[in-house]
């Protein structure tokens, strides 16, 4: 699979077609990145890949990779307003007009470079992040010595700008991609995708 969110289920890729996309893989890391190993130049690429329609440039996809100690198991997050990516330095001024219909965009990707199948035990670590993160209740200082400082500072802002928004009633969407080379599908992927979803 190169690409594709839980929610639609799997894309199958022949094995010629793996071939030709680690073949890719290796060259534009080679090109582009060569100090990079290639599982973290994975994680990029599937963001690369993920998030086409938001027409991000290096910075901006690098700014949601949090995939290292501390990652719970995301290895890139990022908030949208409007197809805004929201990064430290956005002002979301614009969006303080009232009566606006706003749309809320949090999208959370796991990679995983190598051919093996999509694993269950990916998800068991995603499940408790996100239920403990997104829990606007909890100040998000509780969980901050849990998780790296990054994941931390993105997971904030998108709880930060939401709840500025929530009088004008935005739409949220929070969308999980698990990326990876596998073929098969392990038969608790699909349990664990309901428990994410719900």
């Amino acid at each position: 699979m190169l690409s594709g969110t839980l929610e639609r289920g799997v894309e199958r890729m022949s094995e010629t077609d793996r071939t030709y996309l680690q073949r890719i893989l290796e060259d534009n890391r080679k090109d582009s990145r060569p100090e990079m190993s290639a599982d973290k130049y994975f994680e990029i690429f599937s963001a690369e890949q993920v998030l086409k329609k938001y027409e991000l440039n290096d910075a901006e996809i690098e700014s949601g990779i949090v995939g290292e100690g501390g990652d719970g198991g995301i290895d890139s997050i990022y908030c949208f307003i409007d197809r805004l990516i929201v990064r430290e330095d956005t002002s979301m001024s614009h969006l303080k007009k009232p009566n606006r219909g706003v749309r809320v965009e949090l999208m959370i990707i796991q990679s995983k470079s190598g051919k093996g199948s999509f694993n269950g035990a990916v998800l068991d670590k995603l499940l408790p992040t996100v239920t403990d993160l997104l829990n606007i209740s909890r100040p998000i200082s509780e969980s901050a010595k849990h998780y790296n400082k990054k994941l931390i500072d993105i997971v904030d802002r998108f709880r930060t700008h939401y709840l500025a928004l929530v009088r004008q009633r935005p739409t949220l969407s929070i969308t999980f991609h698990y990326v990876c080379q596998g073929e098969e599908l392990h038969p608790d992927v699909i349990h664990k995708k309901e428990l994410l979803l719900n």
